[in-house]
């Protein structure tokens, strides 16, 4: 979760953030990416409620966290027990087995060059890149500005911009398929009425009934295997978000 985003949300996290850690685990999971001696580095980290699920759950070693947005107290704001992950506010300057960029090259406005960098400075010989963007330009909201966010990408634009960084995927998909159409209707329903844009974003804080909370749950998991079968059958679907597992291109 972004850090703009965690006034709001204190308490429950929302079905689609924990079916969303799932997802991307089980990835890391089946290419065995998640050992105990595994160098990992989360990019735009946020919250990291991510990091400190993944490295719980998997008896990981600590994380290191990059998120220009974190101080000194960031880390006791965010309720994390000393030593628990390595919060840090500027570009590490050490290499990863493990990089994970995850809903963050939409807030860099050179990022072609930002993940060029990435994986020439950060990312060990031989170590492995788990990205996502969000998707589809016409799906561009209220939301997009208020989290600062400066694109939405297609699938050919998010093959373009890994191949300038010589990111060469093993694995590429989309993911929540089946919000897609209600994402759709929703935006254009708001341009059609001209509401105006948003000066605080509502809370984020999940709240619904726990019967509600499970069927969203087991709907977005649903969802969540079609996605690992399309692509591990190659399939490119189209979703809310792209994802992509890469190497270092070698020439």
């Amino acid at each position: 979760m972004d850090l703009k985003e965690v006034d709001g949300a204190r308490g429950v996290r929302h079905p689609w953030e924990r079916t969303r850690f799932e997802f991307f685990q089980d990835v890391l999971r089946k290419n065995e990416l998640l050992t105990p001696a595994t160098s990992i580095l989360d990019i735009g980290s946020g919250d990291a409620w991510f990091s400190s699920q993944l490295m719980t759950q998997n008896g990981l070693l600590p994380i290191t966290c990059w998120d220009q947005r974190y101080t000194e107290s960031s880390a006791s704001e965010l309720g994390l027990a000393q030593g628990q992950l390595d919060l840090c506010n500027a570009r590490p300057k050490k290499r990863f087995d493990l990089i994970l960029m995850l809903d963050v090259l939409e807030h860099v406005e050179d990022d072609r060059a930002f993940l060029r960098d990435t994986m020439a400075q950060n990312l060990r010989p031989g170590g492995t890149l788990l990205i996502s963007v969000p998707a589809w330009e016409h799906l561009e909201s209220d939301h997009d500005h208020w989290l600062e966010h400066f694109r939405r990408y297609t699938p050919s634009g998010f093959r373009r911009t890994l191949g300038f960084a010589s990111a060469s995927p093993l694995k590429t998909g989309g993911l929540f398929h089946s919000l897609l159409v209600p994402r759709t209707l929703e935006v254009f329903k708001k341009r059609l009425l001209k509401k105006a844009p948003l000066d605080a974003e509502p809370t984020l804080q999940w709240d619904a009934h726990p019967v509600v909370s499970r069927l969203v749950t087991t709907a977005l998991r649903v969802d969540n295997r079609v996605s690992r079968w399309a692509s591990d059958a190659g399939l490119q679907l189209p979703g809310l978000s792209l994802w992509a597992l890469c190497k270092q291109a070698t020439d």
